[in-house]
């Protein structure tokens, strides 16, 4: 079967089926910038981290996150601020958790909450 070719994080795949899963994953797919269509939230293997904003079942444009060490991972995405859009709360290795507040691609500010032991992982997120 043959796949068209898409580009992923300056990447392109011929095989996206293949190629591209193998190195990027969707980490959300949720509302960034507040237009009340899903957007995308993707994660290279490398730690590059990128959100594909969606307007009429197209990609209408993205913002590039910057690569961020591979210790940390994307636990969850929700409105913490009730600005109307997206969050992203992130967890390294070490325990820390922070919440990126999100104004569309840009991160407006961020909260450190502290560390949280590895026993503990996110459950679910109220009032989202």
């Amino acid at each position: 079967m043959d796949h068209p070719a898409i580009e992923v994080l300056g990447h392109s795949f011929n095989n996206p089926c293949q190629n591209a899963l193998n190195r990027v994953k969707i980490c959300e797919v949720t509302g960034f910038d507040g237009d009340g269509n899903a957007d995308i939230l993707w994660r290279n293997s490398n730690g590059d981290t990128v959100i594909w904003f969606i307007k009429n079942d197209a990609i209408n444009s993205s913002a590039d996150l910057g690569v961020i060490a591979t210790t940390w991972t994307v636990a969850s995405t929700g409105d913490f601020n009730g600005d109307g859009r997206r969050d992203i709360f992130w967890r390294n290795s070490n325990g820390d958790v922070v919440i990126w507040f999100m104004n569309s691609g840009t991160i407006a500010s961020t909260g450190d909450l502290g560390v949280v032991a590895s026993s503990w992982n996110v459950a679910g997120l109220a009032g989202n």
